[in-house]
């Protein structure tokens, strides 16, 4: 990338297939360097050079948002971030899909355990929330998510369910599905998040919209019932706290 925007755009595709192939290595320390790299690269690189490959991209970072190495998750949601640039042109509805595929991970992962992984995943919503077409969104992502305000979570996850729930109806049995498949993870600040914010979705949805959103709440209440034999005490707690919001479905 230091040679310039006009050798990056002659070589784009040679140089982003070679370090592609190296954003999932075994060995950290290429792996890193590849993300690094790539990085450099996505902010030089003309749209009109990614935007073919832009879904292969997302494919190809996405496993390592749940690596357990810290700064391979810090630096797959940093080179995310450097995304957003291909959003508004020839790539724009192809982004516009993947904001929305991976949007509960960066939500979650903002209560990662790891700091420098909260950071980058809020600098992508930010960069992001212009791209959603949504100016409230847009504007509370800004707010909120400013690195000199202490962010109080819980409340972060309800006003941001409100607004999905507003702005993208058809897409919260995606959001909500994909919290879920987080139960299964390893990390618990991103379990007890995905709970809560299943718990908000439910119990925010207006009761005379609820059959519109494709929800199941049969499937909902299993997983969450399915909690309540968690050996984490703060796991059944929040589990049963979210299972209350079902009463009225």
């Amino acid at each position: 990338a230091d040679a310039g925007k006009d050798s990056v755009n002659r070589f784009s595709s040679t140089v982003i297939d070679a370090l592609m192939c190296s954003i999932d290595s075994q060995d950290e320390v290429l792996a890193m360097e590849a993300m690094s790299g790539l990085s450099r690269v996505f902010e030089l690189v003309d749209e009109a050079c990614v935007a073919p490959i832009l879904v292969n991209i997302c494919h190809r970072i996405r496993p390592a948002f749940e690596n357990p190495n810290n700064e391979i998750r810090a630096a797959s949601f940093q080179l995310f971030s450097t995304l957003h640039r291909f959003g508004n042109e020839v790539g724009a509805s192809i982004f516009y899909e993947q904001i929305h595929n991976n949007l509960p991970t960066l939500f979650l992962h903002i209560n990662d355990e790891c700091e420098e992984v909260v950071k980058a995943c809020k600098r992508a919503l930010k960069a992001f929330g212009n791209l959603l077409k949504a100016q409230e969104i847009n504007e509370f992502f800004s707010d909120s998510l400013n690195e000199n305000k202490t962010l109080n979570y819980d409340e972060f996850l309800n006003q941001l369910s409100t607004f999905l729930i507003q702005y993208f109806p058809e897409r919260v049995n995606f959001y909500v599905m994909t919290c879920i498949d987080y139960f299964k993870s390893d990390y618990h600040t991103i379990k007890i998040g995905a709970i809560i914010f299943i718990g908000f979705v439910m119990g925010n949805i207006p009761a005379d919209r609820r059959h519109a959103m494709g929800l199941n709440p049969g499937i909902i209440s299993s997983a969450l019932i399915g909690l309540l034999k968690q050996k984490s005490p703060s796991i059944r707690s929040t589990g049963a706290k979210s299972l209350a919001f079902l009463h009225g479905y």
